[in-house]
């Protein structure tokens, strides 16, 4: 699917300058096996919405990315659509690591398990930093921090996490980032051509998870999100409930406090506390 590798590049690119090589490696075998789901759904809500003429009231909408050229409005798309990839990515690698907890293995290579932990963290900061001036970066933030809150939960079912459901969060754990994933993906799509987040998007997107075979990240794009998929996101503009969306300027400080944070305690990774040294380890990878 072309669209995917549109996608893949522009992650690719994003995460290009990273040193040292091992990690830069790393972070290329992920972007190498990922499907691109998330960043292609991106690519797709903004055609379906832009197939929509008017804005429900009979007014046509113009898209946001109006003024600039077709190539200037095609990289721009497919830069939200790789952040939400990069985010995803991130997530999905942290959930493996939490499964399997390779430092407790004396066996194991310590050093790899700390490129895999700082590979993530690269990922998942590298994402933010390319919405993080678009009108869904307050929902990026809340993302990594639901996956938090889902993982500290998924470990202790009886701890109180505070969950602020956007949708049903008894989906399945293993499911609930593919859902927010997808989520976060119509909302970056969607809000780059001016549109509304339609009605019914939370049902769609844990609907759409629960489509993936358990225990396993997305199928390929071009797999998963099949004609039956768009005309299913086509139907949720029928209806669009009110503009809310935040301006982009007034979530750049929210986004670095949760960059700044991601990956060293608190909700967003328990790998922090255990494992704070990682970085100044890795430092000595060369």
């Amino acid at each position: 699917m072309e669209e995917a590798s549109q996608v893949r590049c522009a992650a690719r690119e994003a995460v290009g300058g990273t040193d040292p090589e091992r990690l830069r490696a790393r972070i290329s075998e992920a972007l190498d096996a990922g499907s691109m789901v998330p960043g292609v759904l991106v690519l797709l809500s903004a055609r379906v919405a832009t197939n929509d003429e008017t804005d429900g009231g009979g007014k046509e909408r113009g898209p946001a990315l109006e003024e600039a050229g077709a190539a200037d409005r095609d990289d721009a798309l497919a830069e939200r659509a790789a952040g939400v990839e990069l985010i995803y990515e991130g997530l999905a690698l942290t959930r493996v690591l939490a499964s399997e907890e390779p430092w407790s293995d004396p066996s194991r290579d310590r050093t790899a398990a700390d490129i895999e932990i700082l590979a993530a963290d690269v990922l998942v900061a590298r994402g933010f930093y390319l919405l993080a001036r678009t009108e869904c970066a307050g929902r990026a933030v809340e993302t990594v921090r639901q996956f938090g809150r889902d993982q500290t939960r998924r470990r202790d079912l009886d701890a109180d996490t505070g969950i602020d459901p956007g949708f049903d969060r008894d989906l399945d754990h293993s499911r609930s980032l593919e859902a927010d994933a997808l989520d976060l993906a119509v909302r970056c799509g969607v809000s780059a051509v001016e549109r509304d987040v339609p009605t019914g998007l939370d049902s769609f997107a844990a609907d759409l998870a629960r489509s993936t075979p358990e225990e396993e990240e997305f199928p390929a794009a071009r797999d998963f999100l099949s004609a039956s998929v768009a005309d299913s996101l086509a139907a949720l503009f029928d209806e669009r409930p009110p503009d809310t969306a935040r301006a982009a300027g007034d979530e750049d400080a929210l986004v670095g406090e949760v960059v700044g944070h991601a990956f060293r305690g608190g909700e967003i990774s328990h790998f922090g506390e255990r494992y704070g040294s990682t970085r100044m380890r890795v430092m000595r990878i060369a």
